[in-house]
């Protein structure tokens, strides 16, 4: 029993280990996109609107809707994208408690017609964004299976090339 626990122990601390790969794959997505986000909110004005909040969070969605397409579309990436990708750099880039914090500074500074229109444009971006980058990336990745058409050829039979009628 305590050599079983031993080995996984062992095999979790491995450099080589899946799963330490994927930690230091998340953290160093955490730390690039924490720092994409205080330079942002650092360059951008917001003194009557968080606009720096705002731009990072929609930002952060469309590239993560981004990522799931590739991810998606890729399955032979190496195994620590999505863990750096998705869960660190797009994960601390989309932080719904930045938002909080900006609302609660506009209501402090007796804001709060801005503030709501701030949570409410928040709130309502983000899955539009998700739906818009989703439609993009659907054409995207449509041209770029066909090169320089939107969609294949319909045989003369009315079938996609390379299809078999149902039976």
């Amino acid at each position: 029993m305590a050599a079983a626990r031993w080995y996984a122990t062992r095999r979790e601390a491995d450099p080589e280990s899946p799963l330490v790969a994927a930690l230091v794959a998340i953290a160093t997505g955490g730390v690039i996109g924490a720092l994409v986000v205080a330079g942002l909110a650092e360059g951008l004005p917001s003194d009557r609107w968080p606009v720096g909040t705002l731009v990072v969070n929609i930002t952060g969605t469309v590239l993560l809707a981004v990522v799931a397409a590739i991810i998606a579309r890729r399955p032979s990436l190496p195994h620590w994208f999505h863990p750096f990708a998705a869960v660190g750099f797009c994960g601390s880039l989309t932080t719904f408690s930045g938002i909080q914090i900006e609302a609660l500074a506009l209501l402090r500074k007796g804001m709060s017609g801005i503030t709501v229109l701030y949570v409410t444009e928040a709130i309502l971006l983000g899955p539009i964004a998700i739906v818009a980058t989703r439609r993009m990336m659907a054409r995207v990745i449509r041209g770029a299976c066909f090169p320089g058409r939107s969609r294949p050829r319909r045989a003369r039979s009315g079938h996609w090339r390379g299809s078999a009628p149902a039976a």
